[in-house]
């Protein structure tokens, strides 16, 4: 996706491996290649861009 000019947000609470050992390389590799670190909490208010989505309230109870 970075290679092809779009925008990559690694959600951090979200992330996960089956071993802890390589969860810290696998986000250092993506924040070098240019994935941005973030929540999933502002990647979600990102995407609806303000309060008057209609989604917002819905997403505003999903995150919380």
């Amino acid at each position: 996706m970075i290679e092809r000019g779009l925008d990559v947000f690694l959600p951090m609470d979200a992330v996960a491996s089956q071993r802890m050992i390589d969860r810290e390389p696998a986000i250092r590799r993506l924040t070098l290649e240019g994935a941005v670190p973030a929540s999933v909490q502002s990647v979600v208010f990102e995407i609806l861009r303000d309060s008057r989505h209609p989604l917002f309230k819905q997403a505003s109870a999903l995150v919380k």
